[in-house]
């Protein structure tokens, strides 16, 4: 058995699992979530390696309850989900793994999501590389394209260097963990006074929970996503948050990025883009000249 930790919580998870006839083993932490631990298994058939998300599926109260929805949530969205830049599912299991508390042991079941595994994420390989325009660019298009599919079934609301991946050549957005299906499947976890999304990385709006007044008490839209996505984009052209007061001389990409990012960063919603769609194809056109 292998340890792992959720939410304070401490757990075992087997060493070897059994997946469709196939055996992995484990082979080291790869990171955790907000509601699950990443471990790293490896296909003793093929040699292959893959990232396990491993989620607990408790009924201990309340919060493991909705954490729990939101596992299935997940997993909802991966399984239709299907474009390169985004991460690939591969499948799903129930196991049981043991909660150890105060002393003792308790068997709970907890969701296994099988994944491609990446090298590293946007954030280190950005830090740690200097990446020029050709070849960041089809990057930015992939990217966007991929968030416009997500948007069509939900909004992300998690976008952030750490969450978009590196697996080979590719940029792959991740972690769907927060995403709020369409169709009104989620779990509600907008509680009042609460921000959704990732720190340094909100949006206006997504702030915006923090403050108790009526007005500013709106749904996350599409748009949201929108603007974390040029927040991304603004870091990975100029290797800088986008804090502030912004003005192209801040920008030291190619001039003709500037116009379509900074719409994205605009603090007003209603001054972004109307559709996912529509940045999408603005990107595209400006970045091969269509």
């Amino acid at each position: 058995m292998i340890n792992i930790k959720v939410n304070s919580y401490s757990y075992k998870v087997p060493r070897l699992i059994e997946i469709d006839s196939k055996n992995y083993e484990y082979q080291e932490h790869l990171g955790k979530g907000g509601n699950s631990s990443v471990e790293c298994y490896l296909d003793s058939g093929s040699g292959d390696e893959y990232a396990f998300k491993i989620i607990p599926l408790e009924d201990y109260n309340k919060f493991h309850r909705r954490e729990a929805k939101r596992a299935v949530t997940e997993l909802k969205l991966l399984k239709a989900l299907n474009h390169e830049h985004i991460i690939k599912f591969y499948g799903y299991k129930r196991i049981n793994i043991i909660r150890q508390y105060r002393g003792e042991n308790h068997t709970v079941e907890a969701l296994l999501i099988s994944m491609e595994k990446a090298d590293c994420s946007l954030k280190d390989y950005i830090c740690n590389n200097k990446v020029d325009y050709s070849e960041y660019s089809g990057q930015l298009v992939g990217l966007a394209k991929a968030l416009n599919q997500i948007n069509s079934y939900a909004i992300h609301r998690d976008l952030k260097p750490e969450n978009i991946l590196v697996v080979d050549t590719k940029w792959v957005i991740s972690d769907f963990g927060l995403g709020f299906m369409l169709d009104g499947s989620s779990p509600d976890i907008t509680n009042e006074g609460k921000a959704i999304g990732p720190r340094y990385w909100l949006s206006p709006e997504s702030f915006s929970r923090y403050i108790n007044i009526d007005e500013h008490r709106k749904d996350i839209s599409f748009n949201s996503d929108i603007y974390q996505m040029c927040s991304i984009f603004w870091f990975i052209v100029n290797r800088k948050h986008p804090s502030g007061i912004l003005s192209s001389s801040d920008f030291i990409g190619p001039n003709k990025l500037f116009e379509p990012i900074i719409k994205g960063l605009q603090h007003d919603a209603s001054r972004r883009y109307v559709s996912t769609a529509e940045f999408a194809q603005t990107l595209e056109e400006c970045i091969y000249e269509v």
